[in-house]
């Protein structure tokens, strides 16, 4: 089966890396990424030296070096400058120089959409008693809660039903761009930009442009014999086609009148416009899904059944790094400042 994968919002599945503007020019509204190694093959003794003292400044200016050299020699890869010159840029993932879709990301949303689906109150309770556990109890309960729904008898590494469910990274993408990236707040008198030290947080990604129509192969391995020996019977369901439908619906549906709710609380006119038009564009036949950064805690976890239980709610919060605030939790949601929408949101076609 194919999945085709509609980009509603420009999505940004980090590699780890970041880049500044040693490695960059920028041509029109182009950054075009190059390669430093080459520049440096290409350059006299002299100017090699002088290239590597001047590197370590942080004015450094790859402009100076290049002077003379054809871009297509030192050129790796571009991609469309959609705000103000950056000066450190977080990549995308990519292959061969084209950015994608891994499907382990899909994979892990549609993992937790199944898991979101069988979380019942009884369920809850169990949860509420692992979180009155000393911390260093809690991460194996935590583990082995989680493999209750997802994994069968023995030993859970084997037994998982995730291992019968297999999604191809996508091809490649067509349009790669540059965004600013600014986490907006929400406060009691509304809402403003995320700042630290006085100042905004501003970042910049390259991201796979909205528009975009994507593929990649799902398949489901199901096998009757090794279903009853695992004990995952009662669990097949949850890796049909149907059923992944279902759940990456619910999950969504949930998550955005999460977000609604947010918006409106907090007088967020853009934010509230684009949930409510997501939520039109959210079928169970082609559900929506949320990937890559920008997701956050609630898309990311179970963490929307916890609203229904503001004590084990609270329990969570406590037991988490960092601050935590009574009147919102998590209070920041990370917006692409050119287009005022949220990071990372696409539409799904399963095509037999």
């Amino acid at each position: 089966m194919s999945l085709k994968l509609s980009t509603l919002t420009p999505l940004h599945i980090g590699n780890g890396e970041k880049y500044t503007s040693a490695e960059f020019v920028v041509r029109g509204d182009k950054i075009i990424r190059i390669d430093t190694n080459k520049i440096f093959t290409l350059l006299d003794e002299k100017n090699q030296e002088k290239f590597i003292q001047e590197l370590e400044d942080p004015h450094f200016q790859i402009e100076n070096f290049i002077k003379g050299i054809p871009l297509s020699e030192i050129k790796i890869y571009s991609a469309r400058l959609k705000g103000g010159i950056p000066t450190e840029i977080q990549e995308q993932i990519k292959t061969g120089g084209s950015a994608y879709i891994p499907g382990s990301s899909i994979k892990g949303t549609m993992r937790t959409a199944i898991l979101y689906n069988q979380i019942n109150d009884k369920n809850m309770g169990e949860l509420s008693k692992i979180f009155d556990m000393k911390y260093w109890q809690r991460e194996r309960e935590i583990q082995m809660f989680v493999d209750e729904f997802l994994s069968g008898a023995g030993i859970p590494t084997y037994s998982s039903l995730l291992k019968f469910l297999q999604v191809a990274d996508s091809e490649p993408a067509s349009n790669l761009c540059v965004y600013t990236v600014k986490p907006l707040e929400g406060e009691r008198s509304g809402w403003g930009w995320f700042k630290r030290g006085g100042n905004e947080v501003v970042t910049h990604h390259e991201m796979i442009s909205a528009g975009e129509e994507l593929e990649c192969a799902l398949r489901t391995n199901y096998d009757a014999n090794i279903y009853r020996d695992l004990k995952l019977s009662e669990k097949e369901r949850y890796i049909d086609v149907r059923e992944l439908k279902r759940c990456t619906y619910e999950f969504s549906r949930d998550l955005i009148e999460h977000e609604i709710e947010f918006a409106g609380r907090y007088h967020i006119g853009f934010l509230s416009e684009f949930y409510s038009d997501l939520r039109q564009k959210n079928k169970e036949d082609a559900p929506v899904m949320k990937l890559g950064q920008g997701s956050g805690f609630m898309a990311t976890t179970i963490g929307l059944k916890l609203k229904k239980r503001p004590e084990l709610l609270e329990k969570v919060k406590r037991s988490l790094r960092g601050k935590t605030y009574p009147y919102e939790f998590p209070k920041t949601r990370k917006i692409i400042v050119e287009e005022e929408v949220p990071l990372g949101w696409v539409k799904l076609r399963f095509v037999e």
